[in-house]
């Protein structure tokens, strides 16, 4: 488009502002122009959060069926130490159990291999120390480092089931589990990373355009 049509696009206009008019045209034709920058829709990660009686939560990296609800409360020490009465050696600085699993209208839903965090509500027995862990009680016990946010203990794993909980005013000798991402924030990082590379792509590719 030529000045003299830009000029007359805008007859309205007192005659000292066509000058400004132009040239912000201008500059919007030429970036335009230059950077042809491909448009990426990166899709957000999946969570379901729900919340037991107990006051429990969960926030779980991928969509539940309809109708699935959390069953979470705390368990008798003793149904878990009789047995299994190796545990009461191994879990040091012990001070609860809770069993946590998610469920529908046909039973239990198994969740595994997804990041999920859980949120306990922080009551007087967990209270007063300083480091904390959450222990998975499966055939192989894992640990994960459990934290404190607001009124709640926190920890993220990747499984529901028995979970023994751990107070310490020192740092455990065994260190916890690092918990990997899960393949919905991978799959996101990567669209983002790509969408990055393409633009910077096309900006190089018309750079040397003009350059010709």
């Amino acid at each position: 488009m030529c000045a003299y049509s830009v000029f007359n696009t805008f007859p309205v206009y007192p005659l000292s502002a066509k000058p400004l008019i132009l040239l912000a045209f201008c500059r919007y034709r030429y970036h335009t122009s230059l950077f042809d920058i491909p448009v990426f829709t990166v899709t957000k990660a999946v969570e379901t959060k729900l919340e037991a009686s107990s006051g429990i939560n969960v926030t779980i990296g991928k969509e539940l069926p309809e109708g699935a609800y959390l069953a979470a409360d705390t368990m008798a020490a003793e149904s878990i130490f009789q047995t299994r009465p190796e545990l009461k050696e191994e879990l040091d600085g012990f001070l609860t159990v809770y069993q946590i699993s998610v469920r529908g209208a046909e039973g239990a839903i198994d969740i595994k291999d997804t990041k999920v965090k859980v949120s306990l509500p922080l009551t007087d027995v967990l209270k007063g120390y300083k480091y904390y862990q959450a222990v998975y009680l499966g055939d192989k016990t894992e640990r994960y480092d459990a934290w404190i946010e607001g009124d709640n203990l926190v920890f993220e794993t990747t499984h529901l089931s028995e979970y023994a909980i751990l107070g310490s005013d020192k740092p455990f000798e065994k260190a916890g589990t690092d918990v990997p991402k899960t393949s919905d924030s991978g799959a996101a990082s990567a669209l983002l990373i790509m969408a990055i590379a393409a633009a910077g792509a096309a900006m190089v590719v018309r750079a040397k355009r003009l350059e010709k």
